[in-house]
């Protein structure tokens, strides 16, 4: 039995299909997962597979926008190209230049409504951690630990300077990595969300910065403080966010969060 998730994208595609002039829709969840599509001409193989990282890439942009755009419309000689949020989706759809405009305003705007107000879809595809969120929070997890490790320790830059070569090993051991600089002394983590690295592999990686970023602080600080800090100021974020790390599994990449025996 096709799910909710499933028959509100059959639905969607069934409408958007009524329009001549439509040559392309692609619909994808918040990772990037395609969910379902239609052409009318042939596209060439990986086609969907880079035009599904594209929209997320859109979509991620502007969720960055302060007032936070849901759609985005380009025109060009050869026809349109709009990308809409829908919710806890993403829509993208080529169309032709002799599309006929009022009619596919009309249908879009009411196929994407119906799709964000089904209830029981929306609710699945929330399941969906988006690329950006995921991001945030890894984010926000080390950069408190160098607030507190460096500003109510070792000194903040006294830490960066530490993290540095750390980064450099981190960037020769995963690629995608050196895309992660030290800005504002803090740890800019925001062009991981823009690349097309799967979170199978940014977890890892994640994990191995938290473990580098403890053992240089320890260095300095004492495994002892460095323990009871990382549990403190690490925990608070963890129970903020402990669904996001249950699906991610971020928890399972880290030094335990639990403090040791004896502190």
């Amino acid at each position: 039995m096709p799910s909710p998730v499933e028959n509100a994208v059959t639905k969607l595609l069934k409408e958007l299909q009524a329009v001549a002039g439509i040559l392309h829709v692609l619909v994808c969840d918040n990772a990037g997962t395609i969910l379902g599509s239609l052409s009318r001409v042939e596209a060439a193989p990986g086609t969907l597979a880079r035009a599904s990282t594209h929209l997320n890439q859109s979509l991620l942009a502007f969720q960055k926008m302060s007032d936070k755009p849901r759609e985005m419309e380009m025109r060009f000689d050869c026809g349109t190209l709009i990308v809409r949020e829908m919710g806890n989706a993403v829509l993208g759809v080529v169309c032709a230049p002799t599309v006929d405009r009022a009619l596919l305003r009309l249908t879009l705007d009411v196929a994407a409504t119906t799709f964000e107000q089904d209830a029981n879809a929306q609710r699945m595809l929330a399941q969906v951690v988006s690329p950006l969120t995921a991001i945030q929070v890894m984010s926000s997890f080390v950069n408190v630990l160098i607030e507190e490790f460096g500003d109510r320790g070792m000194g903040r830059q006294k830490l960066l300077d530490l993290l540095a070569p750390v980064l450099t090993k981190l960037g020769t051991q995963y690629p995608f990595f050196q895309a992660v600089k030290i800005a504002d002394e803090r740890l800019d983590l925001s062009p991981l969300a823009l690349s097309a690295v799967p979170m199978t592999q940014l977890v890892p990686a994640w994990g191995d910065l938290v473990t580098e970023l403890c053992i240089a602080a320890a260095r300095v600080l004492g495994e002892r403080s460095v323990a009871m800090r990382y549990h403190h100021v690490g925990g608070l974020v963890y129970e903020k966010n402990i669904s996001l790390f249950e699906t991610l599994g971020l928890e399972s990449v880290i030094p335990s969060l639990d403090l040791p025996a004896g502190l």
